[in-house]
């Protein structure tokens, strides 16, 4: 039986499950599947077979060669290729998983699981266009498939389409009335574009159907936040702290510093030189969320050459130069000086949260985030990096 996970929106950032291999329907223990391979070298379903068992061992590069070893035999094998797409997948590979989707899909074009594993791949590569094309195609050929729906509402939030997104979550909702996660994002959206009314509405729907998600909790708290209701926020961040331990959690709060920003061009380039802690900042940072693993070739590509204003000692702010920039009071709908582009709602740090993350502040919600799945190596985020004043 082929299986998916979904693309999980929390507060305003987009967290990642990556899909579990779809493991094929061979019930024959390993050593058998490898007798049959034995018995029968030419015969492309003992090698299908024999992947099938490695998969359920957890054995992905033997898995691998099984396949391609199908393919050998069976160039046109489609399931073959799917399960070598769910391995890349599983194994963070997604060009090759794109490849082999693509590939299903060529022999069977209405296989709509290999599209909306196609259009998963894609996301993970910040590919939002493709992305969004693929779940359309899932949705073509299977209209009420609510998780497509809901990761086409997804990709849709990546690419800043908060009125895609809205429908397509709204979609979800309507074939599947008790999806919480599909309202979790709904909530999610309309939160970010002010709408925090029925932000609140969709969150309290959450909760009635899953009421121990703290982080939904979080968010009705941020709701109501925004709209006034501070007795409420506090209850509902109560909740989320019983649900989640602090220590889990991270921080909020806002810097003191009496900033001195001063907008400059330089060779063409724009900065922000804040004179109060002598730090020059990129003006707008990244345009696209990246991933941990490609930051660094971002940054080394921003200092390569003539580097950026003519400077090339850029690099990840520390949490505490990152957490300087966090205002007070929401401006223009983010916690950061309006004199800093106002595309980028989070970015990353150079500090480690533990050993499998990083830190990052939020200039949407207002902190700075480690904890829990937000600062997950693996998952996408903005970058703004910064260089010491000489």
């Amino acid at each position: 039986m082929r299986k998916y996970l979904l693309h999980v929106l929390i507060i305003s950032f987009v967290f990642l499950l990556a899909p579990t291999a779809h493991v094929a329907s061979y019930a024959g223990s390993l050593e058998d599947a490898k007798e049959e391979v034995r018995n029968n070298p030419d015969d492309a379903s003992t090698h299908y077979n024999l992947g099938g068992a490695y998969i359920k061992s957890g054995k992905w590069k033997e898995a691998i060669e099984s396949y391609k070893q199908v393919l050998r035999i069976d160039p046109d094998h489609a399931d073959a290729h799917f399960y070598l797409g769910c391995i890349y997948d599983e194994l963070g590979k997604y060009q090759e998983a794109i490849e082999s989707f693509k590939q299903a899909i060529r022999i069977d074009p209405v296989e709509a699981v290999a599209h909306f594993n196609l259009g998963y791949a894609y996301g993970e590569l910040g590919k939002y266009e493709e992305a969004i094309e693929s779940y359309k195609q899932v949705i073509r050929i299977v209209p009420d498939f609510a998780d497509a729906h809901t990761n086409l509402g997804n990709a849709y939030n990546e690419s800043g389409k908060w009125e895609e997104a809205r429908e397509a979550w709204q979609q979800a909702i309507r074939i599947e009335p008790y999806f919480a996660m599909a309202h979790n994002n709904l909530g999610c959206t309309y939160n970010k574009t002010g709408k925090h009314k029925k932000a609140i509405e969709s969150y309290k729907k959450a909760i009635s159907i899953n009421p121990d998600d703290a982080e939904v909790h979080y968010n009705l708290g941020l709701a109501y936040y925004n709209t006034g209701k501070f007795q409420e926020a506090i209850e509902s961040y109560k909740l989320a702290i019983r649900i989640k331990p602090r220590d889990e959690w991270d921080f909020y709060g806002h810097s003191t510093i009496n900033h001195d920003y001063n907008l400059k061009a330089i060779k063409g380039d724009v900065v922000v030189v804040d004179n109060a802690t002598g730090l020059m900042w990129h003006q707008s940072g990244s345009d696209n969320h990246l991933k941990w693993e490609e930051i660094q070739e971002w940054v080394e590509d921003l200092n390569s050459e003539e580097g950026y204003a003519g400077y090339q000692d850029w690099r990840l702010p520390t949490l505490e130069e990152a957490a300087s920039l966090l205002e007070p009071n929401k401006r223009d709908g983010l916690y950061i000086d309006p004199v800093f582009s106002r595309r980028q709602d989070g970015c990353w740090t150079g500090d480690k949260f533990g050993s499998k993350a990083t830190w990052g502040a939020n200039f949407y919600s207002g902190g700075g985030m480690g904890g829990g799945d937000w600062g997950r190596i693996g998952r996408h985020e903005y970058v703004r990096p910064v260089r010491s004043v000489e």
